[in-house]
């Protein structure tokens, strides 16, 4: 394979690029997204059962940041779980359980109530400003400020650990495009799995054969199902429902198609929010 053979552009824009068959570079896509693209180079992996690509090289070219890694020959989901084993898939969910567990092990930090409540707040406020969704964020900020929220732990997470930004090669997990997060918990890479495992986001957005696409729904139903088992606590709160509601809303700034955007709405309907003030606004909700 030869030399910038490959060139490929994110959803970010930012510029991936392949060097040699050994190292892909990323590069940022303008002088402002440069501080985003370096924090990518501080997660590091802190747990066996998790893997981050090797970063061999970085600095700039043309004000624009960028860095070279190690290129890993593995899979996306759409690939490597249509046929993926049980075995194998167990050892994945646990592989993704172990790292949420020690991210939340190490964090020593805390959100205020008060913290938490402000950032939510601030975070729906600036949402708002471009949303087709005026009144749900408006009802979201009303009841943010009627809740009482325990504090929770403030560490690292991946900040966008969709199954996108995950490879599978021969048994191991890598994780790809860490992003900073307007809340740096644990949680939020719990509220990003649900994105996929549970409204299926990305499978949604693939062009897929019918047969093959249920069974990745099905694998992902599986997953979902033993995360809730472990993190049902956490999943079934006020706070989890509002991130897992952001969550959803922040994607719609990028939404360029119909289908994007019906699929959006639809999975917006499907939040335990949307149906609460839906109810009470007698089916009445933007």
């Amino acid at each position: 394979m030869t030399t910038h053979e490959f060139t490929h552009i994110g959803l970010s824009g930012c510029e991936l690029q392949l060097i040699t068959n050994k190292v892909i570079r990323k590069k940022s896509p303008s002088i402002y997204y440069n501080d985003r693209l370096h924090k990518q180079l501080l997660f590091k992996s802190i747990n066996t059962n998790i893997h981050v690509p090797k970063v061999l090289a970085n600095g700039y070219s043309n004000d624009l940041f960028y860095f070279d890694m190690e290129y890993i020959d593995g899979n996306l989901f759409s690939k490597e779980f249509i046929t993926v084993s049980k075995p194998s898939l167990d050892a994945y969910v646990y592989s993704i359980i172990s790292y949420i567990n020690e991210t939340e092990h190490v964090a020593v930090d805390v959100y205020s109530e008060d913290e938490l409540k402000t950032i939510l707040t601030n975070k729906l406020i600036s949402l708002k400003e471009t949303s087709n969704y005026t009144e749900l964020l408006l009802q979201t900020i009303d009841f943010v400020n009627s809740k009482t929220f325990s504090s929770i732990k403030k560490g690292t997470c991946h900040g966008d650990l969709t199954l996108s930004n995950i490879l599978f090669s021969n048994g191991n997990i890598y994780l790809l495009d860490f992003l900073d997060s307007y809340i740096e918990s644990y949680i939020i890479d719990i509220v990003k799995l649900k994105q996929d495992l549970y409204y299926n986001w990305n499978v949604s957005l693939v062009p897929f054969d019918s047969s093959l696409e249920g069974r990745i729904k099905q694998v992902f139903r599986y997953m979902w199902g033993i995360l809730e088992e472990n993190y049902g606590d956490i999943i079934n709160t006020d706070l989890f429902n509002i991130l897992d509601l952001i969550n959803l809303l922040r994607i719609e700034p990028y939404t360029k198609t119909e289908v994007q955007k019906n699929l959006l709405h639809t999975l917006l309907q499907q939040t335990k929010l949307y149906e609460k003030f839906n109810n009470s606004n007698d089916g009445q909700i933007n």
